[in-house]
């Protein structure tokens, strides 16, 4: 298969699959249920997930993907675990991650928590660095740019699987600017 090919085979399936518009494709990307079946094969041996992990390789980031009914501070220390914070000085997070057990597990890696206390909390806030908190912005942009792809934002997907690689096939969609 020749480069060309497998590029306008992605894009189909990202505009197909992530956009959710198959029968609305131009000709040109070929038969909607031939990139369904090639969506469905991509994603059952993982390529997508791949093709993700290959772009992040270099980068420092993991991901966890939770039900609906957990929260998200439950997960955290698990995904604190599989990142490196040895070199990170301040991690931030917003108030949903205010908990004492996750503030010891920051502590516990060496690197110092900037979670502001939620409102009913007796604690100050005065160990937070509020410049450094506006940053957090960058990472709710980049959840509401994932959240602009309709099949990301309502979960289309059954499968844990299937729904990983179509937010797989979003991130690198957004990163290559295809």
């Amino acid at each position: 298969m020749t480069k060309e090919i497998l590029d306008k085979r992605l894009k189909a399936c990202f505009i197909a699959c992530v956009l959710a518009v198959l029968r609305d494709l131009p000709e040109y990307f070929g038969k909607p249920n031939t990139i369904y079946k090639a969506y469905q094969r991509w994603f059952r041996s993982n390529k997508l997930m791949a093709l993700f992990t290959s772009l992040i390789k270099d980068a420092d980031l993991e991901w966890v993907f939770i039900d609906g009914t957990t929260h998200d501070v439950k997960v955290a220390p698990d995904l604190l675990d599989k990142v490196d914070l040895s070199d990170t000085e301040v991690l931030c997070a917003d108030k949903g991650y205010d908990s004492d057990a996750l503030r010891a597990h920051i502590e516990q890696a060496g690197t110092h928590n900037n979670i502001p206390r939620k409102r009913n909390t007796k604690s100050s806030n005065d160990h937070m660095d509020w410049d450094l908190y506006k940053t957090r912005h960058l990472v709710e942009n980049a959840f509401a740019k994932l959240k602009q792809y309709r099949a990301v934002a309502t979960r289309f997907d059954k499968l844990k699987q299937s729904y990983e690689n179509t937010v797989a096939l979003a991130c690198a969609y957004i990163w290559l600017k295809l």
